[in-house]
């Protein structure tokens, strides 16, 4: 991806830094029940120290936050995708550290004894792990960050809508952290030789708990208000004369992803509404009657379209059959003299109608003959003598102690099984793609932005066209436009019906019906007067 626009990741930035520290104050002043702390310099300072990292960290944040990723094909792939980044990791767990450090000072109720040295590198570790596991999610996603909409809609009502999701996702990812640097901590401390104890209790895990939930939740919400910003509908020019200014024809065609999603963002509300700028459309800009912006703007949909169909065709392509050699089933009449022997199931013998074999008399005969003498139990046997009681109490208490000891090594050693083999099902997206095929719908799935806008622009055009293109300068477009509709609805059923991925399947081949509806219902019988159906 190219360069991301340095006015936005600082506007991102400043927002992030003045809300972080502005959410930090109000916190400690709702915990303190004092007033005075709103205007308190020191905790005023303390905020600002704790939101500076993380607002540096958001403002070189936003190239991470691309329209589309790029799956890892080998495994070598997969570790660099995590190590290209190192400013961002370091910003984060800059961060972590400085939050984890300084929210037990900010806010009474996650009050630690810091003056204890086990307690302070506790505290810089989690917030280091924090920062680490928000990196790491963030970078192993393998979908689209940013949701541009084709509505106008405010910052504040977007906002509202991905508050809950994001507290949740918050809360997951706070639980997943805080087990995951439980075993890796105490390893820390028999390495570092620290004490445990005073990380031992309920009243401690909580106030762990909860600082990473508090410290996963201002990454996440730093994370949402950054896409909000990002996202945002901006208004571009048709088509500039001066080289180099930004334009929507232009900007169709960049090599930057935020400024092609933001142009096909711009176009299908232009479109969708009755925006002045939907006239230049349908003009003849160039001298000889040919439609410039309109063959500009058709080319690049009509490519986003077909690129996703073609994708789609080739993951609806059934694979071919393998044809196995039929196995003939074993008879009797089939056994040599060089085949193994059927042992057959000896029957059971009765010696009456009503008796089995086992009452009979020949059984009776071989059965083992009983014991002449009987065995005499004192009740001394059952107590011990005192001098014993000491050596069987030892040999209980060692016992007990082997099997304690088993168990642990038994749990650890499960335990790295278990990570090793978490570690090993990590595989390059090709693998999966040949194994799974839910991951070829996510392959198809990162250029969801640009289909869905792209199919809105150019269904709200054809569907205006009737009573404004005057000059007729979309007829030429009308043929290959319902013909790339029909095969992706058909394509996305085949889909939707064959794979897990349903729901934004579902939502996107909603709109490709709606929008082959609209330029039906526009049209309507004039759709047979072009005789349109031999083109299709």
């Amino acid at each position: 991806m190219g360069e991301v626009d340095s006015g936005l990741s600082l506007a991102c930035a400043l927002t992030v830094f003045i809300t972080s520290s502005l959410s930090l104050v109000i916190l400690n002043v709702v915990q303190t029940l004092t007033l005075g702390k709103f205007f308190s310099l020191v905790v005023w300072v303390k905020s600002l120290v704790c939101a500076l990292p993380l607002a540096l960290s958001i403002f070189i944040l936003v190239p991470l936050l691309r329209g589309r990723s790029h799956p890892c094909r080998t495994r070598l792939a997969i570790l660099s995708l995590f190590t290209a980044h190192p400013l961002q990791l370091l910003t984060f767990c800059v961060a972590g550290m400085l939050m984890h450090y300084l929210l037990p000072i900010l806010n009474p109720i996650l009050e630690f004894d810091i003056q204890q040295t086990s307690i302070k590198l506790y505290l810089i570790f989690s917030g280091l792990f924090s920062g680490i596991y928000f990196y790491f999610e963030l970078v192993k996603e393998d979908r689209s960050m940013l949701k541009f909409s084709a509505h106008r809609t405010t910052r504040l009502q977007k906002f509202k809508i991905a508050l809950g999701p994001t507290l949740k996702e918050s809360a997951e990812a706070a639980l997943y952290a805080f087990k995951a640097f439980l075993p890796i901590w105490i390893l820390f401390s028999f390495l570092l030789g620290t004490s445990l104890w005073p990380m031992i209790g309920i009243r401690v895990h909580l106030k762990i708990g909860l600082m990473f939930f508090l410290t996963q939740s201002l990454f996440r919400i730093c994370l949402c208000l950054t896409g909000l910003i990002a996202t945002n509908p901006r208004i571009f020019k048709i088509d500039s004369s001066i080289e180099g200014e930004d334009s929507l024809i232009s900007l169709l065609s960049s090599k930057n992803e935020i400024d092609k999603l933001s142009a096909y963002q711009d176009l299908a509300i232009l479109t969708r509404y009755r925006d002045p700028r939907r006239c230049q459309l349908f003009q003849l800009s160039i001298p000889g009657g040919k439609p410039k912006i309109w063959r500009a703007v058709w080319t690049q949909c009509y490519k986003t379209l077909e690129n996703f169909n073609s994708n789609m065709e080739n993951i609806n392509v059934p694979k071919a059959k393998v044809m196995k050699t039929p196995v003939k089933n074993r008879t009797i009449a089939n056994e040599t003299i060089f085949s193994t022997p059927t042992v057959g199931t000896p029957r059971a013998q009765f010696t009456s109608p009503t008796r089995s074999f086992l009452w009979s008399k020949t059984s009776g005969q071989t059965s083992p003959g009983r014991s002449a003498t009987m065995t005499m139990t004192k009740p001394q046997s059952h107590f011990l003598n005192e001098k014993k009681k000491d050596a069987a109490l030892s040999e209980r208490l060692a016992l007990w102690a082997d099997s304690l000891k088993d168990n642990l090594n038994q749990k650890i050693i499960d335990t790295a099984k278990g990570m090793a083999n978490a570690f090993f099902e990590i595989r390059p997206i090709s693998y999966w793609l040949e194994e799974r095929p839910d991951f070829k719908t996510v392959s198809i799935l990162t250029d969801l932005n640009a289909v869905r806008l792209a199919m809105i622009a150019v269904s709200n055009t054809l569907a205006c066209a009737p009573t404004e293109d005057k000059a007729g300068v979309t007829l030429e477009c009308l043929p290959k436009a319902l013909k790339i509709f029909t095969k992706m609805g058909r394509n996305m059923d085949m889909l939707v019906r064959n794979n897990n991925q349903r729901v934004e399947l579902r939502k996107l081949r909603n709109e490709c019906r709606t929008a082959l509806g609209k330029i039906q219902t526009a049209y309507g019988d004039k759709l047979e007067e072009l005789n349109l159906g031999k083109r299709l």
